[in-house]
């Protein structure tokens, strides 16, 4: 109720972990009631704080001062890299790149459950689904759009970069947890020394 734009990017990401739990479920038919009990928490939602929605959603439509971007990608791969880093800072605006630091080894334990065997790749592939649809979402300016109410922000952009922190904490974490194994541990230690490495080099030219 608070900040109905915030609910509006929960509510995306609510979608997106409903397709992640119809991808590792193994009995389809739950979806199906996974989606009813999706559909009626969603509606009893806008119910309960319609007398706060509703006349935001008329103001909404009568416009608010935004700046157009017609650009179709919003920033360099190069950009993100540079943004991994603490204390990383370009601008506020519009071409900015997306805040998304949460800990240098978020970015690296994310990867962690691919080298444990007792994951299934459904899940694998599920967590990967989610993490890129949220990084195209800030990469492509359309799809960015889509989480500001199809308008493009009127300066702090990304601001759902907060969810893309949130998944990437969550899942480093069960990564931790799920590699157990001494073989697992060493496979993962040079694949995180190598992603490291590679990250500092590039860091170090932005």
């Amino acid at each position: 109720i608070s900040n109905y734009y915030m609910a509006y990017m929960v509510g995306i990401f609510c979608a997106l972990m409903f397709v992640h739990h119809c991808i590792t479920a193994e009995d389809k038919k739950q979806c199906v009631k996974s989606f009813i009990e999706l559909a009626k928490a969603a509606v009893l939602s806008v119910a309960f704080t319609a007398w706060l929605l509703v006349p935001t959603v008329f103001a909404l439509l009568q416009g608010k001062f935004t700046i157009p971007d017609e650009r179709l990608f919003a920033f360099g791969i190069g950009d993100l890299i540079f943004k991994m880093f603490i204390g990383s800072y370009d601008s506020v605006g519009n071409i900015s790149a997306p805040f998304i630091y949460c800990g240098g080894g978020a970015f690296v334990l994310f990867f962690a459950k691919w080298f444990a065997k007792n994951v299934r790749v459904k899940e694998k592939l599920a967590d990967l689904f989610v993490i890129a649809v949220l990084f195209l979402s800030m990469w492509f300016v359309p799809l960015n759009k889509v989480w500001h109410m199809f308008a493009a922000p009127n300066a702090f952009p990304y601001r759902f970069t907060y969810i893309f922190a949130f998944f990437l904490l969550w899942k480093a974490f069960e990564g931790c947890c799920d590699i157990k194994e001494k073989a697992e541990r060493r496979n993962f230690a040079a694949f995180a020394g190598a992603v490291l490495t590679v990250v500092c080099i590039f860091g170090a030219k932005f």
